[in-house]
Parts: structure tokens; C-alpha cells; sequence
């Protein structure tokens, strides 16, 4: 009990510190992702869109109008129909947004990004305990199930899931409830009922919070099912298949609209265009190797080469309850890298965790071969120490803070000058830099011809406003408006207009 407390008191002080660095970052957050904007307005607004508003160019606002897509307020607050049908209308599930919702409604009338941060530090504590439980089962030491959430939750790849405000927190977690669930009864000879409802609900959930997340469970299901299949356990699977067909079920109940968004959507199967499979395999792997080895995947691994040794050994049983990570992780990858839009941190992830856990299995099973436990330990920790202290020097930040517009958002904020959005509706970013609206008492989204005559009327008043839109839009008024440039956005520059 004495060992059991210690472990305890230490993963606490750990996740503790942890916390606390999220909440550094959250404050130092600064700017939002379009799709961060996406997840406030998808959980509360009546249409999918702020642009498809018909007042939405060529007419004046006020900063309340852009804030009311982001916010829940007083005449939404019992309102909760927008959750689910924004999600059946767009491409994603509604857990997550259902959650945010529910966060939101502390903060009526008012937007703030800590509803989403603290939801995903939430969301993080727990997957915390979860990584402690199967480390320790698979890595058969308590000491790596410490170590696996110290790597885990200093890894950069966890600082951006927890400042990325989307369902990707909520997808790890989801993920290693699913793994945890069935790394416990690996070895169990009996099953009972109630394991049965927790590995439906987990699947359920799961499925609710992203579609990614189905597909790493199906690379659990047949990892079980062929387990149970070599063991000769026929009742065991019997059992097993009847959970999953009735989850299908149940899931498809709650949310049919499951078939169109995976085989019939715009992000759907087969609508994806078809990306060069070098070019993805290239970009991810320079994904994983910033955001997990923080750019020293190479030397980790010319150093596992160079401490290889020989050794004969069979798997413990235990030990191979890996393969319900490593496996549904390959099927993800050989899934998701030909398929995945873009290249982004954003499709790791929902399994950033698993990943983690793994590497640090398989690099314990390199160096401990012909050598002792305390070396083993030792030489591990050394590495990881290395890796974890590396962003120190090499100066990495988290993406999902957006610092670099620090200045821009404080200069919007202070000066309040009108703002002029050139509008691109075949290019529609918009909610990228929607923020910035909220920020200024006045501001107008010009379009067309119309939006032209707008602007050629500002332009008359002579009175010094912040003009905004691509390049190239920017580009036909360079000979009729005195431009300074202020600064360079995702999708957008920013100038200022003076007479």
C-alpha cells in the first residue's frame, strides 16, 4: 500500500505541473485556428456558417455580431438543438460539441478561449491516469507508467492538442479508454457482462467524439477477435461480436447521419481528391519527428542501433497486449496518410498517446536486451531527458499559441479603428481571422461590385481604417489607397489605410 501511495502521490504532482503548463500556454494563446472558431459556432449558432448570413457583406457591424456566432447567449442559453443539428449538417459527430456547449453555458454573453482550454486540460488529467494504467500493464513496471505520462505529457504534440481548441483532446482520450478497456481483459479467462457495457460505451463514445477514432477501434476489434479466435475462446468472441453489432446499432440510432458523412460528404471516402502517397508519408514523418522526437527522431534512433544487443526471449502475455496499439496505429496510418486532406499535426492526434506508449515499449525492448532492469531504466530515462529538455535550446513552441499575432490583436484592440474584410466567396477563410472583428467597434465585409462602391465611399470620407483580404485582392486598390503593411495572416494581409 506504502509503493501504491508513493506512485500515486507522484503521478499527482506530476499531472499537477503538467496542468500548470497548460494553463501557461493558455494564457499565452493569442489567436485561433478557423476551425477553433468552428467549434464555438457549430455548438451554438443557427446555421452552420456566418457567412451564409444574408446581412453578412456590404453592410456595417458591431463587434456583437461576430461575437454571437463564438458565444452562447441569453436567448440561446436553453437552445441546445444547434449542437446536433450543425454536426448532422457538417461533417463531424457531436460529442465534443455537446460538451463545449455544456462548458459554454457558464459563460453566457460572454467568448472566452479557457471554455475550450480548460474542457481539453480536462480532457488531458484523465487520459493522464489512463496512460499510467496501460503502461503498467504492458511495460509490466510501474515506474514506466510514470515515465510514459512524463514523455506523454511534455511532448509537444500534447501542448498542442491541449491549446488546439477542437474534439482531438477528447479523440486521444477516446482512444486509450478503448485501449484500456481491452488491454484489462486481455488475459481475463472470463468476461463479465458489465466489461462487456463498458467496451460498448467506450465504442460508443468514441464514435461519437471522431470518426478517427472508429477507425483505430477496428484495428482493436480485430486484434481482440483474432486473439480470442487463437485461443479457442469461441464463447468469448461470440460475446464480443454482439457487443460491437449492438453498439453499431445503438450508434446509428443516435446519430444515422454517420453513413453520409463518411461515404457521401466532401470529407467523405470517396470524395477525397488524391494526394501524391510520397509526398504524405514525407510530411508526416517530419510531423512525427517535430512534434514527438522535437527534431531528434534520428539520433533516438542511431542510438537504439548502436545499444542493440542480441538477446533470444519470448513475449509475456501481457506484453503482447501491445499489439492492440501497434496494430490499430498501422491501420490508422495506412489509412488516414493517403486520405488526409492536408498535412497537419491535427490527424495524429486522436492517437498521439498510443504512439508514444509504443515507442517507448519498443525502445525499451531494444535496450533491455542483455542487460539489467536498472540499466535498462537508466539509459531510457537519460534518452527521454534529452529529448523533453531539447525545445529548451532548439527554442519549439506550440503552434495552436499563435504568439505571432500578438501584436496585430493588441494593435486592433487598442486603436479601434473600422475594419474593411475584401471578401473571397471561392476562397472563404473568413473564420480564421474572425477574431479580429470582435476586437473593433465597426468593421464591414465587402463583396462584388457593390462592396467596390462601399469602398470607393470609405475611401471618400478619408478616415484611416484596417484593410484586410488576400494579396490579390489587395492588389486593385495598391494605386488608389495609401497602404502600410502591418501583417502577414494564415490566409489574408493586413494593412492600414491613412490620408
Amino acid at each position: 500500500m506504502s509503493r501504491k501511495k508513493t506512485i500515486l502521490v507522484i503521478l499527482i504532482i506530476i499531472t499537477i505541473l503538467q496542468i500548470s503548463i497548460r494553463i501557461y500556454m493558455g494564457n499565452e494563446k493569442t489567436y485561433f485556428h478557423m476551425d477553433e472558431a468552428y467549434s464555438y459556432g457549430l455548438m451554438n449558432y443557427e446555421r452552420l456558417n456566418i457567412t451564409d448570413n444574408l446581412d453578412f457583406s456590404n453592410t456595417w457591424h458591431t463587434k456583437q455580431y461576430y461575437l454571437d456566432y463564438l458565444e452562447v447567449n441569453q436567448e440561446e442559453k436553453n437552445n441546445w438543438l444547434p449542437v446536433y443539428e450543425n454536426q448532422k449538417n457538417d461533417v463531424h459527430p457531436p460529442l465534443y460539441y455537446f460538451l463545449l456547449r455544456m462548458v459554454a453555458s457558464f459563460t453566457i454573453d460572454n467568448f472566452t478561449k479557457w471554455t475550450g482550454i480548460i474542457l481539453n486540460i480536462i480532457f488531458f488529467t484523465v487520459s493522464n491516469f489512463l496512460i499510467y494504467k496501460i503502461s503498467k500493464i504492458i511495460l509490466k513496471n510501474p515506474i514506466y507508467g510514470i515515465l510514459a505520462c512524463v514523455i506523454n505529457g511534455f511532448s509537444l504534440i500534447s501542448l498542442n492538442s491541449s491549446t488546439y481548441i477542437r474534439m482531438y483532446e477528447l479523440a486521444n482520450l477516446m482512444t486509450l479508454v478503448i485501449t484500456f478497456v481491452h488491454v484489462r481483459i486481455w488475459n481475463k479467462p472470463t468476461v463479465k457482462i458489465k466489461d462487456y457495457i463498458i467496451i460498448s460505451f467506450s465504442l460508443l463514445f468514441g464514435g461519437l467524439t471522431h470518426y478517427y477514432v472508429l477507425l483505430y477501434g477496428l484495428g482493436i476489434y480485430l486484434v481482440y477477435s483474432l486473439n480470442c479466435w487463437k485461443k479457442k475462446d469461441y464463447k468469448q468472441l461470440k460475446n464480443y461480436q454482439i457487443t460491437v453489432i449492438a453498439t453499431g446499432i445503438l450508434y446509428l440510432c443516435i446519430f444515422p447521419y454517420i453513413i453520409q458523412h463518411i461515404f457521401f460528404s466532401y470529407r467523405g471516402i470517396g470524395q477525397t481528391e488524391h494526394q501524391n502517397l510520397l509526398i504524405q508519408i514525407t510530411g508526416y514523418l517530419q510531423i512525427i519527428n517535430k512534434e514527438i522526437f522535437h527534431y531528434l527522431a534520428i539520433p533516438f534512433i542511431i542510438i537504439l542501433i548502436f545499444l542493440y544487443k542480441k538477446n533470444k526471449g519470448k513475449e509475456t502475455k501481457n506484453e503482447k497486449a501491445i499489439y492492440l496499439l501497434i496494430i490499430p496505429i498501422i491501420l490508422y496510418f495506412c489509412i488516414v496518410i493517403p486520405k488526409a486532406p492536408y498535412i497537419e499535426v491535427r490527424y495524429i492526434m486522436p492517437i498521439y498517446s498510443s504512439i508514444i506508449i509504443s515507442i517507448l515499449y519498443i525502445t525499451k525492448k531494444i535496450i533491455k536486451k542483455g542487460r539489467k532492469e536498472k540499466e535498462t531504466l537508466f539509459i531510457i530515462i537519460f534518452l527521454y531527458a534529452i529529448l523533453l529538455y531539447s525545445p529548451n535550446i532548439t527554442k519549439i513552441k506550440p503552434d495552436f499559441t499563435y504568439t505571432q499575432y500578438k501584436t496585430i490583436v493588441q494593435k486592433i484592440e487598442t486603436e479601434n479603428k473600422p475594419i474593411v474584410y475584401l471578401f473571397n466567396p471561392q476562397n472563404n477563410r473568413f473564420l480564421d481571422d474572425i477574431y479580429l472583428f470582435t476586437l473593433t467597434d465597426k468593421s464591414i465585409i465587402l463583396e462584388g461590385e457593390t462592396g467596390n462602391d462601399i469602398l470607393e465611399e470609405i475611401k471618400r470620407q478619408k478616415q484611416e481604417f484596417i484593410l484586410i483580404g488576400e494579396e490579390k485582392e489587395i492588389e486593385k486598390w495598391k494605386e488608389k489607397l495609401n497602404l502600410q503593411w502591418l501583417q502577414n495572416m494564415n490566409a489574408v494581409q493586413i494593412y492600414q489605410v491613412t490620408f
